[in-house]
């Protein structure tokens, strides 16, 4: 999987486009560490989006932001719009398909985005070790990467990224002939970044 060029950045979150050699693709959102050496190496954070659930989270982003902040939602020009937008304020998660949600959640006072996978046991829908949760701003760097970010999706461009915090990134990715938005931490070890486990 190669990566390049179009990056966003804030507090630690990064945003990538990447690309396999099988020819799918992804937006990647990681959160990344500084090494022993100089560099970022991906952390075990991060999440990893297909194109319909990138343009899902992006249509539902005005009012994820809103209950994140609890003020009037904020404008976004996502990809397709799905009935995401029209939901209201505390109608709960928002389901991103291929059993992945965006929510917003509280943690220790702090309101956070949370962006998970979920799987199915004895007819429940449980959390997944697979997610990540933003904070306000890495949420805000999200938004304002994500026309860049959707414009990298559609054109197949694994160089897009966005630089979410110092250690969270979000990017397009492809995996087995499919394009996907990938958040992720990333960390560094010996002047490599290497990718974390926290993802989607």
């Amino acid at each position: 999987m190669t990566s390049a060029g179009c990056r966003a950045l804030v507090t630690g979150v990064r945003c990538d486009v990447l690309h396999a050699p099988a020819g799918t693709w992804a937006l990647d959102l990681r959160q990344w560490h500084a090494g022993s050496d100089a560099g970022l190496i991906p952390g075990k954070k991060g999440v990893r989006l297909g194109r319909e659930q990138a343009s899902a989270l992006l249509a539902a982003a005005p009012l994820l932001d809103s209950k994140l902040n609890r003020k009037a939602p904020i404008t976004v020009q996502p990809g397709p719009v799905s009935e995401a937008a029209d939901r209201p304020p505390d109608a709960g998660p928002v389901e991103l398909g291929s059993n992945k949600r965006a929510e917003v959640t509280t943690f220790k006072g702090r309101s956070l985005l949370s962006l998970r996978e979920y799987y199915e046991k004895d007819g429940q829908l449980l959390p997944g070790k697979r997610g990540i949760a933003l904070a306000a701003d890495q949420v805000l760097a999200l938004l304002t990467a994500a026309p860049q970010l959707t414009a990298g999706l559609e054109r197949r461009d694994d160089s897009c990224r966005a630089q979410l915090s110092a250690s969270r990134r979000a990017g397009v990715s492809a995996f087995k002939g499919r394009h996907s938005i990938d958040i992720r931490e990333w960390y560094e070890v010996s002047q490599a970044v290497m990718s974390g486990g926290q993802h989607l």
